[in-house]
């Protein structure tokens, strides 16, 4: 197959969120964030899996880390969108509800979190695939917690996903969502889709994440 140039992929190239224990992550090109780190995807529209960006590409296309980290920034919001569900349970277990079909729709319906019991979000994308990632649209959390009035917590669900509680109404400690955390990843279903053991917090006021909570506390 003939190799693409830089210049053919550099519209397509997302980021996504791994463990950072992962060998195989912290072998290509890669950033620490927090105790996470952030690679970099080639975005395929046929449905196919994405492709890992190597060093070796790097090399082939002449460019630095930088570069690609600078076109990630720029296509991810539009290849990957975010997209939050309602996360609840009903007699049927639990389920994800929509709350919009689109994103400002979702947005005015989050404000209205004294009318949910116990409410819980899902952040993911629009693919379903690292969509984790989403955390880092800086605008889109600040735009939650501005209309929730207060800190979110975030729980990593998996690489897939995060989930998103208010800080009111988080209903456990943050070292109890810590250990269950834990344990839902030390399951065997989630073996390859694990992104961390942290419990994290969006703080309202400063406008940026912090590990809230970890197993190193």
């Amino acid at each position: 197959m003939k190799q693409e140039t830089f210049a053919e992929i550099k519209d397509r190239i997302i980021y996504v969120l791994e463990n950072a224990e992962a060998a195989e992550g912290k072998a290509r090109p890669h950033q620490a964030y927090l105790d996470m780190i952030k690679t970099f995807r080639i975005y395929r529209y046929d449905g196919e899996k994405d492709l890992n960006i190597t060093w070796d590409d790097l090399g082939k296309w002449g460019v630095e880390l930088e570069t690609v980290e600078e076109a990630a920034e720029r296509n991810t919001p539009v290849l990957t969108p975010p997209l939050i569900y309602q996360v609840a349970q009903t007699s049927y277990g639990t389920q994800q509800i929509e709350i919009g079909d689109n994103m400002e729709a979702i947005l005015e319906n989050l404000a209205y979190i004294d009318d949910v019991s116990n409410p819980m979000y899902m952040l993911t994308n629009a693919t379903s695939q690292y969509g984790a990632a989403s955390i880092l649209d800086k605008v889109l959390l600040e735009r939650i917690a501005e209309s929730w009035k207060e800190d979110i917590i975030l729980l990593p669900s998996s690489v897939h996903e995060f989930l998103l509680i208010p800080f009111s109404k988080k209903r456990m400690e943050l070292k109890d969502w810590q250990e269950t955390v834990s344990f839902i990843n030390s399951r065997r279903f989630m073996e390859g889709s694990v992104l961390s053991n942290s419990v994290y917090q969006y703080d309202w006021i400063k406008k940026e994440i912090l590990i809230g909570y970890s197993p190193d506390k």
